[in-house]
């Protein structure tokens, strides 16, 4: 087993992002070069302002953050789907992270989506089934969630009436 030392991570959006945080954080914590990379100069400038607001966040936030390719072999390079501006990194494994549910599954599942990736980081059974014929799968729950505690909160509950009106129709 070789030990993980540099790592780059693709974030488009806050979402992504969102979700993905509790793992650059460990991966900081363990002494793991994290290089984020954010998309640029897509043909959209709807997207371009997404990408631009994402990174100045992560510079604000003091992570790593590149627009273009440095010169370094990664051990994995994490991301949500293919970026071809970033096809030209160097590195042993790439690893698919899921950010959201599958709200496209044609898209999500198919062969064009997934042949790069050597693994996927899956929420569940569903997911893993799905994907483990394009590469290894990894079931671990859904990141965002990673660190969560279940608080103990005392609510006192209050009752719910519904109303409820009923109306005849008539099929002609």
């Amino acid at each position: 087993m070789f030990k993980i030392k540099n790592v780059a991570i693709i974030i488009a959006n806050n979402i992504q992002f969102d979700s993905f945080k509790n793992a650059i954080d460990i991966m900081l914590k363990q002494n793991i070069n994290v290089d984020i990379y954010v998309p640029q100069k897509y043909n959209n400038e709807g997207f371009n302002t997404m990408f631009d607001e994402i990174y100045q966040k992560l510079v604000q936030m003091k992570y790593k953050v590149f627009r273009d390719i440095l010169e370094i072999n990664y051990d994995i390079l994490f991301m949500p789907y293919m970026f071809l501006q970033f096809n030209d990194l160097k590195r042993k494994y790439t690893i698919r992270y899921l950010y959201s549910l599958p709200t496209k599954p044609e898209f999500f599942f198919s062969l064009e989506t997934n042949y790069i990736f050597d693994g996927f980081l899956c929420y569940g059974n569903y997911d893993a089934k799905c994907l483990k014929n394009f590469g290894l799968t990894f079931k671990i729950g859904n990141i965002k969630y990673l660190n969560y505690k279940k608080q103990n909160r005392n609510i006192k509950t209050k009752k719910t009436y519904y109303i409820c009106q009923l109306t005849e129709i008539t099929l002609q």
